[in-house]
């Protein structure tokens, strides 16, 4: 096990493509710059101290693992008193409900080869911890506090001790082991020598709470005497000395691993791994956060058991999604991503890529002028090139049967696809109405755009395809062409 710190994470800029045009690398550099920003916003991870009226629960919002706050049912009538005589009970539930906001950040994969599974696991986390806040700051406020109370013989102005939160950045590392016979769970509780996330919660709360600058919890409120507050830092400080409630001792978030195992029928085991913050209190803590905030975790499967992609089940009707519907995992609060060959990393701030794509044109000259000259040798060159990719559709599917049928069906309909391309080639020799709006549509576009613009081939292949519907409405006698209708 080891335990040490985080530094801040930022985006990674893709590299430079080699066909990159120099504006669109600007425009990359500029949305990595905006997304660098935005990660900040979410997830404080420059953690400059932060004075009131800035606190974590409001604007951390990535990886949040808080705690479960659970009121206690009111004291029951003692014994050998009369319940009749006892005061009339609100009409309230006995218990209040949990306000629970754990949160879970969790992996779920599957692995094969093995009858013991060892798993590396790694979790960064932040807490938050109080600081003194700053003294001017808490002059000013019970100067103006004394000022309002001036001329009130019954008044005792007062300043609320708002802390100044400093982030405390934690990574631990642990290993976990459990069987993969049977439906199995453990938690890091179950380690030797206890739950190391727990263990480096205490100690980080513990070495906070011994820096001269943190502050502790004040008798009744988080407040002093406005009075009191007016005088020099030496003078604030002791009264913040003489109010410290001495009987308070600091508490710690009580972040918690939990690996399960289930066998499944093929032979595999399904795993999940969560991490969640087990703290459970009566009552909101009073000086402290104890949430624990921008949760990371990876998981590393130790030989010889090894991990084994799935593909997501709503993909199976298509296989053209085959290679992005194959997955290393499923994340809960995250998304699951690959981390080398034996790992996978709880993203919490995915990041997508969008590639720019360029439409093939085949070495067909495609601008609307050109085709006003001369449509048909452009339009018959599309279609030789749109047969000899009908030619070399592969339909064998590497021997997977479903994957046969699922290529000759769509080789099939890509070959109507052509039929349909080829019968308005063809109608637009056969039919000078039709020829002459073809050409006059291209001039038209050719003198908005100019000489260099023209179709994308998806574009022009659509027209070209639905002139046959065009032309059945001349000819509704023509059996192929009332088919287009």
């Amino acid at each position: 096990m080891s335990t040490t710190a985080t530094s801040a994470g930022v985006s990674t800029m893709p590299a430079r493509e080699p066909d990159q045009s120099d504006s669109n690398r600007q425009e990359q550099a500029v949305v990595h710059h905006l997304l660098d920003e935005v990660i900040d916003r979410l997830t404080d991870r420059s953690a400059p101290p932060h004075p009131h009226p800035w606190s974590p629960d409001q604007n951390v919002r990535v990886g949040v693992l808080g705690v479960t706050i659970n009121t206690p049912p009111p004291d029951p009538v003692p014994d050998g008193d009369d319940p009749e005589e006892a005061p009339e009970a609100p009409d309230v539930p006995a218990t209040a409900a949990p306000v629970d906001n754990r949160g879970v950040i969790g992996l779920d994969f599957v692995v094969a080869d093995c009858e013991t599974l060892e798993l590396e696991i790694e979790v960064d986390y932040a807490l938050y911890h109080p600081l003194l806040p700053d003294f001017g700051h808490v002059r000013s406020a019970a100067a103006t506090a004394v000022a309002a109370a001036a001329g009130k013989k019954r008044a005792r102005p007062s300043v609320p001790v708002q802390p100044t939160w400093v982030r405390d950045d934690r990574h631990t590392s642990f290993l976990m082991s459990i069987g993969c016979g049977d439906e199995a769970s453990t938690t890091s509780d179950d380690l030797p020598g206890g739950n190391p996330l727990s263990s480096d919660s205490q100690a980080a709360v513990q070495a906070h709470f011994g820096r001269p600058d943190a502050l502790w919890k004040l008798q009744n409120r988080q407040t002093l005497n406005a009075n009191d507050a007016t005088g020099t830092d030496a003078e604030i400080l002791r009264c913040l000395a003489d109010r410290r409630d001495q009987d308070w001792t600091p508490g710690a978030p009580r972040p918690l691993g939990t690996v399960s195992t289930t066998p499944t029928p093929n032979g595999e085991t399904a795993v999940s791994v969560s991490i969640s913050n087990d703290l459970v209190l009566t009552e909101r803590p009073a000086a402290q956060d104890l949430a624990v905030y921008d949760t990371r975790l990876r998981v590393r499967v130790k030989e010889p058991a090894r991990l084994v992609p799935k593909r997501l089940a709503f993909s199976d009707s298509d296989l053209r999604y085959s290679s992005a519907a194959t997955v290393v995992g499923r994340g809960r609060g995250c998304v699951a991503k690959a981390w080398g060959d034996s790992g996978i990393v709880a993203e919490t701030l995915p990041v997508h890529t969008q590639r720019v794509s360029r439409t093939r044109d085949h070495g067909v000259d495609l601008t609307f002028a050109g085709l006003a000259a001369d449509h048909r040798g452009r339009l018959a060159s599309i279609a030789t090139a749109m047969r000899a990719f009908l030619r070399a559709w592969p339909t064998d599917g590497g021997g997977d049967p479903a994957l046969a049928t699922q290529l000759t069906e769509m080789r099939s309909q890509f070959e109507a696809e052509v039929e349909r391309f080829e019968l308005g080639c063809d109608l637009l020799g056969a039919d000078p109405r039709l020829e002459r709006a073809f050409i006059l549509a291209n001039r038209t576009f050719a003198a908005a755009r100019g000489d260099t613009a023209g179709w994308r081939l998806f574009q022009l292949a659509f027209i070209v395809t639905e002139l046959g519907a065009l032309a059945g409405r001349e000819n509704p006698g023509d059996a192929r062409l009332r088919c287009e209708l």
